[in-house]
């Protein structure tokens, strides 16, 4: 089951970075807090379904904040939405 999980996640990650070309995909929030090896087989997976060059020229990392990601950026959201607000009423 978890290696299916992780096959399926991989896969997923592979198209996306298909797509969007991206030098770097960050894994946060619970996922981040199931360690190191798991990540390690993420990436793998991902090596095994997206293209060679997507591949070698992108790397899948654990993200520094963790699982305070969404939080951080929500928060971040909120404050750039404010800030226009704020700058659009004079």
């Amino acid at each position: 089951m978890i290696n299916q999980l992780v096959d399926y996640l991989g896969f997923v990650l592979a198209n996306v970075g298909t797509v969007v070309n991206s030098y770097k995909i960050l894994i946060g929030g619970g996922l981040s807090q199931a360690g190191i090896t798991f990540v390690q087989q993420i990436e793998a997976s991902f090596k095994k379904h997206s293209l060679r060059w997507i591949s070698q020229t992108t790397q899948v990392e654990i993200a520094k904040i963790g699982n305070d990601a969404g939080i951080i950026g929500a928060g971040y959201l909120i404050k750039t939405a404010l800030s226009k607000e704020t700058a659009t009423c004079y």
